[in-house]
């Protein structure tokens, strides 16, 4: 069972969301066709591991799954 997340919480930012990206051998890039677009990729295929493009919202959600 997952903590729940609290209501009050500072937005996280992309440096912080890179840093948990990497510790599953993911990066997050920015999507070229949109301005708050990112997607998540798998560095040692070069593929994109989540349907793109997320905001930074929807990329916390798919790290902390």
């Amino acid at each position: 069972m997952q903590p729940m997340k609290q209501i009050n919480a500072e937005p996280t930012t992309l440096n912080q969301l890179k840093t948990r990206a990497n510790k599953h051998g993911l990066t997050i890039r920015k999507y070229e066709r949109g301005e708050d677009s990112y997607m998540l990729v798998d560095v040692s295929y070069n593929a994109i591991a989540a349907p793109s493009p997320m905001t930074l919202a929807q990329v916390e959600m798919w790290l902390d799954d």
